[in-house]
């Protein structure tokens, strides 16, 4: 089965559209990831184009609001997995910030998240 890890007060309906929108939208692979198993991304502007707008803010707030910070190598990325992915949102200079016109994807079992994760979340 796989694993789906955001704050378990998400409503289920909000789970729902998400899910429905992360399989509507066409991912980019990032050509700029030299590993086996490249990470996706979708742009503000990629969403707009496919008519998909509105889900996407609708993920960015999901992952803002019921994601978590969790690390990869000496930076820290607002996240959440769902169905065997991980949907991360990238890190701005400022602390504890993320940008909100690109979220990215990869596969959970090769997301390379650094193993001792200093924010994981109690509910986790």
């Amino acid at each position: 089965m796989e694993s789906n890890l955001y704050n378990p007060d998400a409503p289920q309906i909000a789970v729902e559209a998400v899910r429905e929108f992360i399989d509507a939208a066409s991912w980019r692979v990032a050509k700029t990831d030299p590993s086996p198993v490249p990470h996706s991304y979708l742009m503000r502007h990629m969403a707009r184009e496919q008519g998909l707008s509105s889900g996407f803010f609708m993920l960015v707030r999901f992952i803002n609001v019921y994601g978590f910070e969790r690390c990869w190598r000496r930076r820290i990325f607002k996240s959440v997995d769902i169905d065997g992915f991980s949907y991360w949102l990238q890190d701005l200079p400022t602390a504890h910030e993320f940008a909100t016109d690109i979220v990215n994807r990869k596969q959970t079992e090769f997301g390379g998240w650094n193993k001792n994760q200093p924010h994981l979340p109690s509910w986790s």
